[in-house]
């Protein structure tokens, strides 16, 4: 490990180096390269980090980093091992609040009810625990923790595959966070659930991901009073709307009667709007079948 010549502590490079390298591995599942990354600051599980030549932000990330590692490498061969993480990540949390970093604040208290989850059980998935907890600190005021919550629960589903599960918890995001994020922010979110509910035909499903286009339009129109942004609200409900009138009609094979109920309207109501407001989506439809007359006359 690289030391300063002057002062004998580790080198502020090779400590942000160390911690890049460990919350690349953790991300990606290696933990145990991630403790190795560590091993200049930190013994490993059931030893406190050396935190004491480094500076206070060092010491908060060093003790997340060996918090988050001892819930996942102790949890079978350490007893009492969700209980030492809790504390190395309560201790980073305190140093946190005292250097006024709400985001790191955020990502430690998720990080130490993921121990909690893992201390009391696997009844429901992880994702599905993150989800949960971040609408209850959504509706508690704490924004910053719902965002850093529900944003590690996509990423979680995601990165098994659920892409159903990931775009809800993104639509939880939006629904539960659109008064404090910007529109820019929501429509990032917006894109990357649209994306990941691409294949869905879950009505429920896609009535949130409508809802939630009105929102962000909602939030757009509201920033664009501010200076933000110039986009006329009008022109992009309607380019949401389009977008998942389209999906439902290529979902259908073209038949506005299935599209219809896959969107929750109506069969007239469907045909109103793209009759009236999406005239390009009507090459989308199956063709009219028009009703033969009967060649029976009605007796008089």
């Amino acid at each position: 490990m690289r030391k300063s010549p002057r002062t004998g502590a580790p080198a502020q490079a090779s400590v942000a180096a160390a911690f890049r390298a460990a919350k690349e591995f953790e991300n990606n599942g290696e933990y145990e390269k991630a403790a190795s990354a560590l091993a200049d600051f930190w013994p490993g599980v059931g030893h406190h980090p050396q935190t004491e030549s480094l500076s206070p932000r060092d010491r908060a990330e060093l003790l997340l980093h060996a918090g988050v590692l001892t819930s996942w490498l102790g949890e079978r061969e350490t007893a009492g091992a969700q209980q030492l993480a809790q504390g190395l990540i309560s201790e980073s949390i305190q140093l946190f609040q005292e250097l006024s970093l709400p985001e790191k604040v955020a990502e430690a208290q998720t990080d130490l009810e993921i121990c909690r989850w893992r201390q009391h059980g696997h009844t429901w998935s992880l994702a599905a625990a993150l989800e949960g907890w971040g609408i209850e600190q959504a509706r508690r005021g704490e924004q910053a923790t719902a965002l850093e919550a529900l944003t590690r629960a996509a990423s979680i589903s995601e990165a098994r595959g659920d892409s159903e599960s990931a775009g809800r918890a993104l639509l939880t995001l939006i629904e539960e966070l659109k008064t404090s994020q910007s529109s820019r922010e929501l429509r990032q979110f917006y894109a990357r659930a649209d994306r990941l509910l691409g294949d869905t035909d879950n009505r429920e499903t896609l009535k949130r991901l409508r809802a939630a286009a009105r929102s962000v339009t909602a939030v757009e129109g509201r920033d664009s009073t501010e200076g933000e942004l110039r986009i006329p609200f009008e022109e992009e409900v309607r380019k949401c709307e389009s977008s998942l009138i389209k999906r439902a009609l290529d979902e259908a094979n073209g038949s506005v009667t299935r599209a219809a109920r896959i969107l929750g309207l109506t069969h007239q109501g469907l045909c109103y709007i793209i009759n009236h407001r999406h005239k390009s989506l009507l090459a989308a439809r199956a063709p009219i079948r028009v009703r033969r007359k009967s060649l029976m006359k009605k007796k008089q």
